[in-house]
């Protein structure tokens, strides 16, 4: 993700454990995009399952 541009390293925790991120503009764009196609799919598949779909709520 950060060779492709799309975060940034932000802060490393004490433990050197963890490591905070930054997403840069080109991230929010693929998420946005990405999230997009996500919701696509899922109503894709509600549909098709008509009646027998979980509710929205339990789908994201």
């Amino acid at each position: 993700m950060r060779e492709r541009g799309w975060v940034e390293p932000a802060e490393l925790s004490p433990s050197g454990r963890t490591k905070t991120v930054a997403i840069r503009a080109a991230g929010g764009e693929t998420f946005t995009n990405a999230r997009r196609a996500w919701r696509e799919a899922q109503d894709a598949v509600i549909g098709a399952l008509g009646a027998g779909a979980p509710p929205r709520s339990m789908t994201g």
